[in-house]
């Protein structure tokens, strides 16, 4: 396979990197790489699948290949050693194992499999955290940390992260004995009070650059997948790298990869239960920047405020801060997993406190009207169809559709399906008119007539649809 040809296309954009790292063996991570990997290849994305577990190759045989490499021998060209793919993702499996890649030879390795013609690169960087693995984590456009709520994976997560903490600290310093000596002690991490401020803000800048995003995996009910917020708090209170939490997904025994795995003619995740969760997983990938206006990952010595602790950002939405709160207080009060095996008692009870501190500011935001939309947004809202307008003039307030749903006391999907003038999930105009005018008045909107002209433009989508 020769990807020569198409490298000298100077206009071509090059591919996000995506990595998986930690969790240590068994916690999903290979199985959500092989099957974000068919769910890109189905949106039309070319897709290449890095296996550089740091043991034995694996992925070939979740694809179904008769070997790691196409030649018998992985000898040769780094492209050699690639399984191209038709409709499914290509695979690129090391021939030597990744802990005995230099960092100048891992560098020279990520920069010539970046330049081939692919959209994504998936690295599965297997569990353990070694210095290559942790130096092409660092180099990776996303990195996707996987976890579970097993002790054993919190470990190897926690390991891990700390493992990352030790690359970014500035070589030579204070800073760098005293997270080497934390890491011995398994103890909560904290800034040294001597450490100096240039050092300090090395570092806090080093932990941005490299910010993670925390995946639980394996979860089996609701009241795990609520403990994802939780993981990534105890996680930097501990290890200094505290990852944002972007999902939890059912994986429970993978029953349902090797359920897919029995049809070899399916190529692609079900639509039933995880898989259309690796859906909502790729999905949520094209749409980081936007979640980064929500979340933020403060240093675990820095959290001062309500929204350090809950790890948000100070201009969240009411709803998003509500559902934080309540995921982090009752993660904390009563015993799971990760409470156990992150949090000490102590450290446990003086978390509780300082997010129970946080309650009065959620309640304030609670009852906080919306903000105005502007005079000169709404001149451009009125060019819209009235769904759209709708929805424009939501955003433009800064509410999530929950939120809005909440303060006009109905359901997302009826929200949903006004935005979108779903006219077979709208009711019949009697009580879609009450609907239209709560929304109106939460938003404000007060462009005269607005309520009749949607319900005409609605009530013309459905005319073709009638009968006759």
């Amino acid at each position: 396979m020769n990807h020569d040809q198409d490298t000298s296309t100077a206009s071509r954009r090059a591919p996000r990197v995506i990595a998986l790292g930690g969790g240590g063996g068994g916690v999903g991570r290979s199985t959500t790489a092989v099957e974000l990997a068919r769910v890109l290849v189905r949106q039309g994305e070319r897709v290449l699948l890095v296996d550089a577990h740091e043991r034995t190759p694996t992925l070939w045989t979740r694809l179904d290949l008769p070997g790691p490499w196409p030649s018998p021998s992985p000898e040769g060209h780094l492209s050699d050693r690639v399984w191209p793919g038709d409709r499914a993702p290509a695979l690129l499996t090391l021939a030597d194992p990744l802990a005995s890649l230099r960092p100048h030879a891992t560098s020279a390795w990520f920069d010539e499999v970046r330049a081939w013609p692919y959209d994504t690169i998936l690295l599965d960087l297997g569990g353990a955290p070694t210095a290559p693995a942790l130096h092409l984590w660092l180099l990776s456009d996303i990195r996707l940390l996987c976890t579970a709520v097993e002790a054993h994976h919190l470990q190897a997560t926690q390991a891990w992260c700390r493992g990352v903490i030790a690359q970014l600290v500035p070589k030579g310093g204070k800073l760098q004995q005293s997270v080497r000596a934390v890491a011995r002690a398994w103890t909560p991490f904290e800034l040294p009070p001597d450490t100096p401020a240039e050092e300090e803000r090395a570092l806090v800048e080093r932990l941005h650059e490299a910010r993670s995003w925390l995946l639980l995996l394996r979860t089996r009910e609701a009241a795990e997948r609520q403990l994802l917020r939780l993981t990534a708090l105890g996680l930097g209170v501990l290890t200094g790298l505290r990852p944002i939490p972007l999902m939890a997904l059912d994986e429970d025994d993978r029953r349902w990869f090797h359920m897919r795995q029995l049809n070899h003619q399916q190529l692609l995740a079900s639509k039933a239960g995880p898989g259309a969760q690796i859906e909502e997983l790729a999905r949520t990938l094209g749409e980081l920047p936007a979640l980064l206006d929500n979340e933020r990952a403060a240093p675990p010595w820095r959290m001062d405020e309500a929204a350090d602790i809950l790890g948000l950002s100070p201009q969240v939405s009411p709803q998003h801060a509500r559902s934080a709160y309540r995921h982090l207080w009752e993660g904390l009060r009563r015993d799971s997993p990760v409470s156990a095996q992150l949090l000490p008692a102590a450290l446990r009870a003086s978390l509780l406190d300082a997010v129970e501190g946080c309650d009065r500011q959620s309640r304030m935001w609670k009852t906080e009207p919306l903000a105005a939309v502007a005079p000169s947004a709404t001149l451009e809202l009125k060019a819209l169809n009235p769904g759209r307008q709708l929805r424009e003039a939501r955003v433009a307030t800064g509410a999530g559709q929950r939120e809005l749903a909440i303060k006009t006391q109905m359901s997302d999907r009826m929200l949903d399906a006004i935005e979108r003038m779903d006219v077979h999930s709208l009711p019949r105009d009697a009580m879609l008119r009450a609907y239209l005018r709560a929304l109106c008045a939460a938003l404000p909107l007060e462009e005269p007539g607005f309520i009749e002209r949607y319900l005409r433009e609605l009530n013309e989508r459905r005319a073709p649809e009638t009968p006759s």
